[in-house]
């Protein structure tokens, strides 16, 4: 004990909170990756929803034409990038006469993560939108 009535410190101590920290913070880290993966998926998952839900609106008039309901899901967003438009983009849609309704499924087959240390994992992300069909009409509004 010194005048002050203070413990000097030992070497080993001050090395301890250096290791501590630098221990937490490689968790904090991977967490803190994890929360901007997450968010990437979320945000592209609501694009791919977004994008099945113009089309189920489209085909719900226009039933019949498949090409412009898939021409209506890749054009519907383009920011912030133009997601819907690359070759991982699956555009599907179902048609129930019977029951009256369609349905457009909007898949992206390699949604890649970011995450350093899982090596490049990609997983599948899939947005289904059923609708009624309101009309059939034999010209399709632009």
């Amino acid at each position: 004990m010194n005048a002050r009535g203070l413990v000097p410190r030992s070497s080993q101590e001050s090395g301890q909170s250096f290791t501590e920290m630098a221990i937490s913070m490689v968790f904090i880290l991977i967490l803190l990756a994890a929360i901007v993966d997450l968010g990437r998926v979320f945000f592209t998952f609501v694009s791919l929803r977004d994008a099945a839900q113009e089309g189920a609106s489209y085909a719900s008039i226009c039933p019949d034409d498949t090409a412009g309901v898939e021409t209506r899901v890749r054009t519907s967003s383009n920011l912030p990038i133009n997601l819907l438009d690359t070759g991982n983009i699956l555009v599907e849609v179902f048609r129930d006469f019977v029951d009256q309704e369609i349905t457009v499924r909007v898949t992206h087959a390699g949604f890649s993560l970011s995450m350093p240390f899982l090596g490049g994992v990609t997983i599948p992300l899939r947005a289904s939108v059923t609708d009624t069909i309101i009309t059939f009409t034999l010209t399709c509004p632009p």
